[in-house]
Formats: C-alpha cells, structure tokens, sequence
C-alpha cells in the first residue's frame, strides 16, 4: 500500500558550503539535498498528505510576495503526488515570519506496510 514521508523544517536558511562542512544545525534538512533518512511524519494516504501540506502551509504562511495562493499550490501538490514518477513534492520558502520553511513529501517505495 502507498505511503508517504513528511518533512518538515522552520529556521534559518544555509548556504551549501555550511551543510557541507556540518555547520548547520544537525536537524537541519536542506531541499537540495533528496536524501530519505528522518522523516518527520508517516502520511498514509494522498489525503493524509495533501491535509498536511495544507497545514503547514497555513501555520507557517508563505510572505506576501509568494505568487501562489493555497488553493493553486494544493492543486499542484496533488497532481505532483499522483504521479508515477518521481512522487515527490517540495516547497521551500519565506514565511510572513521572515523565517525559511521547507516541506517535503515523498511517496514511499521502500517501507514495508
């Protein structure tokens, strides 16, 4: 059965050469890098996902200057997740906190149900 793996990180941004050397915090969990260990949450379902993704995008709002509303992101989010290949969806971001927020969800291939 499908599954999918949350990630989520709030903080600070860092430049490679800091996650590179280790001087970025341990939990730190840079978008760049699609790397499985750690996730934050186990999603069972798509609309387990999407639910997620939606709150998350709701408690940490993008800034104002983000070009896409909920709804279109969500949409986005969807058709993403429902693809063959690769199943993954990111978003990273400026939140109206001026705080750098990244989400992640991957489908899982490889978790025994």
């Amino acid at each position: 059965m499908t599954h999918y793996h949350a990630y989520a990180y709030t903080g600070a941004q860092y430049p490679d050469t800091h996650v590179r050397s280790g001087r970025a915090p341990k939990q730190y969990l840079p978008i760049e890098i699609k790397d499985t260990a750690g996730p934050n949450t186990r999603l069972n379902t798509l609309d387990d996902a999407l639910t997620w993704i939606e709150k998350e995008l709701t408690t940490h709002e993008p800034d104002t200057t983000s070009p896409a509303p909920l709804a279109a992101r969500l949409t986005y989010a969807r058709t993403t997740l429902q693809q063959t290949a690769p199943g993954y969806l990111v978003y990273g971001y400026w939140t109206r906190t001026q705080q750098y927020a990244a989400r992640r969800i991957l489908r899982c291939i490889h978790c025994p149900d």
